[in-house]
């Protein structure tokens, strides 16, 4: 059982969204893979064909250029899924005599479309697992499962599910 930012954390960490590109060969064997042609890949960030060609030969781009190929590469590579698919898994802590539940929910409907996306600039920006946490907790602010009358969080999340692909 981990609690909400660590479960985040895991959630963006361990799917395709998290991949780090790095280097810029590699951004460049991506973009050609997923495109099809270095033509087609060159089309799809911006740059000559002719260039992406090059480059796929094995030229090093100049200046500011290789960054730009690997954060376009990493873009393309991100996506986050719309909201209304995220479920959450774990334990409802409801206090006092009551017993935990396992309980999974899904929280799509309760939770701001720009979510997913915002967590995964956030983790790329190197967000903690506590900051994960404050940005998803904003996203769901009116849900009636997720806190009591105090704002107290009642889970012992196992997972996120959903919101990234």
């Amino acid at each position: 059982m981990a609690d909400l930012g660590a479960a985040l954390w895991a959630a963006i960490s361990s799917s395709g969204a998290a991949d780090q590109v790095g280097t810029f060969g590699k951004a460049v064997d991506y973009l050609v893979g997923q495109y099809g042609s270095a033509s087609a890949a060159g089309r799809a960030i911006g740059v000559p064909q002719s260039t992406f060609r090059h480059w796929v030969a094995g030229r090093q781009p100049r200046g500011h250029r290789a960054g730009g190929v690997v954060a376009a590469a990493r873009r393309d590579q991100a996506r986050p899924l719309p909201a209304a698919g995220v479920k959450m898994t774990g334990r409802h802590l409801y206090g006092g005599t009551r017993p935990e539940q396992d309980r999974s929910i899904d929280v799509g409907r309760y939770l701001d479309d720009n979510v997913p996306e915002d967590l995964l600039d956030a983790y790329r920006d190197g967000a903690t697992p506590d900051q994960l946490a404050e940005i998803f907790v904003e996203g769901i602010s009116g849900a009636p499962f997720y806190t009591d009358s105090l704002g107290k969080d009642h889970w012992d999340l196992d997972s996120i599910e959903g919101m990234f692909g």
